[in-house]
Formats: structure tokens, C-alpha cells, sequence
């Protein structure tokens, strides 16, 4: 029922039916949702990885790279919002690595997104970036991320 509306002309529509059939859970969405991985929309492009990635395609890191090296920022901020939902050491280097990002809502992102991870390995990239960051904003989220991991790992 939902599959039409991936061809609909307005990318928020197809975005929010590729969310559509990540909630419904059946795997023989996978083949329509493919086709969304290289989408010129990053939140079309993001909703498609991260409902992949739910059904354990492999294909996920290697298009969440290629967001990461994309010029646009919207594209690099929406792979912070996928790899924020992927657990393991792959994602969180691809996370860290973006705390050098030149735009500040990616590198904040990538902050908040590390502290979702909640893996306690994320704690020294934070704290390097910590001791070197100018900015003052993100210095104040990068502590509050390292609290909220903190919270997190007590028992």
C-alpha cells in the first residue's frame, strides 16, 4: 500500500514512506528501498540507510561514507543522524572523525551522536576533542556528552 507513494514528487512524502515501510518490518521492501541509497535528498537518502540497516543490509556503511565525503553539509549532518542508530567500531570512527568537520552543526551532531552511542570507546575521542577545541559551544556539548556516556555506563 505504501510502496506508490516512493515515486510521489515531493521528497518528504517518499521520505516519510521509506520510514513507512521501515516501521511495517517486511524484509521484500528491501529491492524499493535501494534504489534510495544514492538519492540526492539526504533525508530520503538517510530514512533509506537507517531502514537498511534494520533489516541488517550490508550495503549501509559503505553509502554512509560516501555522505560523509559528500560537499553538501545537509548530507554530511544527515549520516551523523543514521550512524547515531548503528552500533560498532566502524560507525563510531566514521562519528569521530567528523568532529573536524568544518561545519559546526555537523561537528555538534557528530557530539550528540557519539553520546547516543553510549560506547564507552567514544569517551577518549571527546575528550581529545575536548582539549582541542576553540569552539566554545561545541567544548560545552562535548562535556555534556562525555556526562551523559558517563550516566549511561553507571550500573
Amino acid at each position: 500500500m505504501l510502496r506508490p507513494f516512493l515515486q510521489h514528487p515531493h521528497p518528504r512524502v517518499r521520505a516519510n514512506t521509506i520510514e513507512g515501510l521501515q516501521e511495517n518490518g517486511d524484509p521484500s521492501a528491501i529491492p524499493f528501498l535501494i534504489p534510495f541509497l544514492k538519492d540526492e535528498d539526504n533525508r530520503i537518502r538517510a530514512n533509506a540507510i537507517t531502514a537498511l540497516s534494520r533489516f541488517e543490509v550490508e550495503a549501509i556503511l559503505d553509502e554512509v561514507k560516501k555522505m560523509v565525503e559528500d560537499d553538501r553539509p545537509r548530507m554530511r549532518d544527515s549520516a551523523t543522524w543514521v550512524l547515531k542508530g548503528l552500533r560498532g567500531n566502524e560507525a563510531a570512527i566514521i562519528l569521530q572523525n567528523l568532529l573536524a568537520d568544518p561545519e559546526p552543526t555537523v561537528r555538534q551532531n557528530a557530539i550528540r551522536a557519539l553520546a547516543q552511542q553510549g560506547d564507552p570507546s567514544n569517551v577518549q575521542a571527546l575528550q581529545a576533542f575536548l582539549a582541542a577545541s576553540p569552539d566554545p559551544a561545541d567544548a560545552a556539548l562535548a562535556r555534556k556528552a562525555l556526562q551523559y556516556i558517563q550516566t549511561v555506563r553507571q550500573p
